[in-house]
This record gives structure tokens, sequence and C-alpha cells, in this order.
């Protein structure tokens, strides 16, 4: 059986709700079938205090909240999540629902999973540098973390590897970045597993970056 691999791109992202109350009540269920999943990729926008009201996190958290309760992801994979304000909100909104939490060392790139549904068998971090083994910079002068984990579904017992990040705003860090990520899948994915990447990726699906992946992997927009 040939085996598909996922391969997101995801962008800094504006979402819309149907306006309708969210459910607040219970532990979520992504009400899907048995093996199957839905994850999410979201780019939540660093905490600011900018001149425009409408951008700051406390115009936005609601939203974010009702979006995530609305969508019912099994896995949501964030970026840009500040560690002082909206990811002990986002947190504390979504493990009574029924989400666990991955986002030590640096909850910038943080997954939620539903845990009723998903056990994260493994799990691990990478920085995108030099030295990715330590907490360091990117080639763009950022700190860049990249968070794996291997995520067994309950009802069927099936795996899968799962990878999140936030690649660089200049193409040499991109360029340095995307052999680093495919070398290390192959280092921890033991035991071949499918793969779902998500990040923003700071670029398009048309850049040249994503050549080296295109033997294993697809661009889910494209199929």
């Amino acid at each position: 059986m040939k085996r598909i691999h996922f391969l997101f791109f995801t962008f800094l992202a504006m979402a819309s709700c149907q306006k309708q109350a969210p459910d607040n009540t219970g532990r979520i269920s992504s009400g899907l079938q048995p093996g199957e999943v839905k994850i999410m990729s979201f780019n939540i926008r660093g905490y600011t205090n900018e001149d425009d009201v409408r951008n700051m996190w406390a115009m936005r958290a609601g939203a974010v909240r009702d979006m995530f309760y609305d969508q019912k992801a099994s896995v949501i994979g964030l970026q840009e999540c500040s560690d002082g304000t909206e990811w002990p909100y986002v947190s504390g909104v979504m493990t009574p629902k029924g989400y666990a939490c991955l986002a030590s060392d640096d909850p910038q790139n943080s997954i939620l999973y539903l845990e009723d549904e998903l056990e994260a068998i493994e799990t691990g971090v990478f920085w995108q540098s030099d030295t990715p083994d330590k907490v360091s910079e990117c080639w763009d002068g950022y700190p860049r973390i990249v968070r794996w984990a291997v995520f067994r579904i309950k009802a069927n017992g099936a795996k899968f590897f799962y990878v999140d990040t936030h690649l660089g705003l200049t193409p040499e860090s991109r360029i340095k970045a995307m052999p680093l990520i495919q070398r290390r899948i192959s280092t921890y994915n033991t035991e071949n597993l499918p793969v779902v990447f998500t990040a923003d990726c700071n670029t398009a699906a048309e850049d040249s970056i994503f050549d080296i992946w295109k033997n294993s992997m697809v661009n889910v927009r494209d199929v």
C-alpha cells in the first residue's frame, strides 16, 4: 500500500466563524469517524500593544476561543503564541474542553490535542539553527522551535508523526531549515509513520525550498 504523507502550508490567517453561540459545556469531541483526524494550523499572531485596537489580543481572544470550539480539531498546531498572555489564556480555555497541551521550552509553537481521541506517545523539540539540540537563534535572528509528536489514534491504534513550526523571515533561513527538519523527521520517525507537517512557512507554496519534500509529501491544498 502506498503511504501518503501530508504537507500543510499555512500563513498568517484570518478566520470567521458562524454567528452562533459556541458550546461552552462539556468536553469537545471531533465527531469524526473512528480512525479519522482533523488537524488545524493557526498563527495566533503575537501579543501586541498597537494603536489599532482591533488587532490587540484583548479584542481577539474571545473570537479565537470560539473558533477553536467551533472547529473541534483533533490537533491544533499554533504559531506565535506568546508565553505571558496568549498561551495562558488558550491553555486555560482549552484544557477544560478536553485538550491536552504540548508547550514545554517555548509555547510559540505549541500543540493542543483531544486527549479522549489521541495519545501522545512520544514528543520532542529542536531549534532551527546550527545547534538544534539547544536553545538557540535561527539564521534570521529569532529563536524558532520545531515541535514534534507521535500520536496514536485511540479508536483504532493507528499512529502518525506530527510536526509544527514557524519558518524564518529570510530566504537563507528557510533554505537551511527545511533540510534540517527533513533529517530530524527521518531520525525521530523510526516507524516510518505517515507525517503531517504544519507551519507558518513565511513563503508561497511554489518556493523551491519545498522541492526536497515532494517525493514523499503532498501539499493538501493541491489535493
